[in-house]
């Protein structure tokens, strides 16, 4: 199981989910969810493009773009672990 598919099971509400290290209110909580959400299955479907296509592939906006959005907000409600992933991801993409 992949780790975007790990983290969506986690953030959809699975009883081992993935909880802020600090309080956030629920409706804030709500909404970081459904945008990681968002974020993660780009990171998914970019992958994807990038595995089908000839090598060397360039790297889209759109997977670096994905992957800084999630680091900022996984930052924003406490979660230091998958905005330290999420960080090392568009350093990965980028370099």
């Amino acid at each position: 199981q992949g780790l975007g598919c790990r983290l969506q099971g986690r953030l959809s509400g699975d009883p081992r989910a993935v909880r802020p290290m600090q309080r956030v209110s629920p409706s804030l909580w709500r909404i970081f969810r459904e945008e990681a959400s968002a974020h993660l299955a780009t990171l998914r479907s970019e992958y994807a493009s990038l595995l089908a296509a000839p090598a060397p592939a360039p790297i889209s906006a759109a997977f670096v773009r994905a992957a800084h959005t999630l680091a900022g907000s996984a930052a924003s409600v406490g979660l230091a672990g998958v905005s330290e992933l999420a960080r090392a991801l568009e350093h990965a993409l980028l370099h």
